[in-house]
């Protein structure tokens, strides 16, 4: 996978390319230092040094305080270098936006932080910026790291002021202008971004992988950063799709991001990205370009069939590719699946109604009686749904079936084949 994960835009990539200072100088700061653990422990003071690496000096011996450690001893620089130490970082990335940020999008359209801890709402929050805002907050980084709060705010304190930031960074006017000519409602959603931890730069690198030159709504780019769709994928499939399929009402958990509730092929494509686009980069455009619609095209996603099939089918029943898609999903939502050539030769036959595909809750009923006194998995599902297709009704369907029959046998003197 050859996505954000692999290969990050320069400004908001998956791992962190900040240093303590901005000019990668070692950072000296006093730290607070104790060995016990028991509330209200007196401590020290003494220096240490955070080097460009994040590699951490202070006057112990870790080592030896690690196997001291082993018999029974402590010391709080121990957990600085292991615990603290990381918080403060992750505080200083999301603080200046050097990492994606840390939420998702829930089912209800609410947004959630990821690795909830016990200070996150439960119900979440009705913006991306709040739930952002808690994420890089101290009390969520201490919860999610488990550190010490006096310890942390020593490191952050110091970082803030090596890089000049505190609770709030200004937004970085030429970085912004830039991204504007990517966004809906340009300098307005650049703003909101920003709020919702997404550095403008994040924006531009986006449209420059994709070579999206078209502005796009901001739940885009967030859907890009949370889901970490392979970019080179949507590239060479917006390449080849363009932008005249259908916008599509669909997203994540049902909910519609952008207000208009039309979603653009870019952004569809980076909710969606399932195995079997890591798996052939092309099946997705071949889909596409053959007029396939969206929520379709999902609903075939890893049951095995490819654009050709559709095709086949197609032109076996009579359907456009589309047709013989959503005739295809009428059979996959009963749970079975057919072969493509069995549902030529069933519609050839001329023994079932033009393009049937059984009910699921006719085909559960049929299910339901011949399971009786038996294992559910020891009646063939697919058979009984094709008996059922020639059979018309369940009683006919359960005799035929006890009786050994297949739907391709001659018809039992009790099948309507009206």
């Amino acid at each position: 996978m050859s996505g954000i994960g692999s290969t990050p835009p320069a400004s908001q990539g998956s791992e962190s390319r900040t240093m303590p200072t901005p000019n990668g100088e070692p950072l000296s700061l006093k730290v607070r230092c104790w060995t016990s653990q028991a509330r209200g422990a007196k401590f020290t003071k003494h220096m240490a040094v955070i080097y460009p690496d994040w590699s951490l000096q202070v006057p112990h011996d870790l080592d030896s305080e690690r196997l001291a450690q082993a018999f029974g001893g402590w010391l709080s620089c121990l957990e600085l270098e292991t615990k603290t130490l990381p918080a403060a970082r992750r505080w200083l990335d999301l603080t200046l936006r050097a990492v994606p940020p840390p939420i998702r999008l829930g089912n209800a359209g609410h947004w959630y932080v990821v690795r909830e801890q016990g200070c996150c709402p439960t119900t979440g929050y009705d913006h991306p910026a709040d739930a952002f805002e808690h994420a890089r907050s101290l009390n969520h980084i201490g919860n999610t790291l488990v550190v010490d709060r006096k310890q942390l705010n020593d490191l952050v304190n110091a970082l803030g002021a090596a890089h000049g930031v505190h609770d709030e960074v200004p937004l970085p006017e030429e970085a912004a202008d830039l991204a504007a000519d990517g966004l809906t409602h340009a300098r307005k959603d650049v703003v909101r971004l920003w709020r919702a931890g997404v550095h403008p730069e994040c924006v531009t690198d986006i449209r420059e992988r994709l070579d999206i030159t078209g502005r796009l709504p901001m739940s885009f780019y967030l859907a890009v950063l949370m889901r970490k769709p392979d970019l080179d994928w949507m590239r060479a499939t917006l390449d080849r799709a363009g932008e005249t399929n259908e916008p599509a009402q669909i997203t994540t958990g049902g909910v519609v991001l952008d207000a208009s509730g039309l979603m653009p092929l870019p952004e569809w494509l980076a909710w969606t990205e399932t195995d079997d686009d890591l798996a052939d980069p092309t099946l997705r455009a071949r889909w596409l370009e053959l007029g396939i619609s969206r929520q379709v095209l999902l609903n075939l996603a890893g049951r095995g069939y490819t654009p050709e099939d559709v095709v086949a089918l197609g032109a076996g029943i009579g359907r456009t590719p589309d047709g013989a898609a959503r005739h295809l999903v009428s059979w996959l939502v009963c749970d079975v699946q057919p072969t493509i050539a069995d549902l030529v030769d069933l519609h050839r036959s001329g023994r079932a109604p033009l393009w049937f595909a059984p009910s699921p809750v006719t085909l559960m009923r049929a299910m339901d009686t011949l399971t009786i006194g038996r294992k559910r998995s020891h009646v063939d599902r697919l058979q009984v749904a094709f008996l059922l297709a020639v059979c018309g009704n369940v009683p006919d369907t359960v005799t035929a079936y006890r009786a050994g029959r297949t739907w391709r046998d001659d018809p039992l003197t009790e099948e309507n084949t009206a």
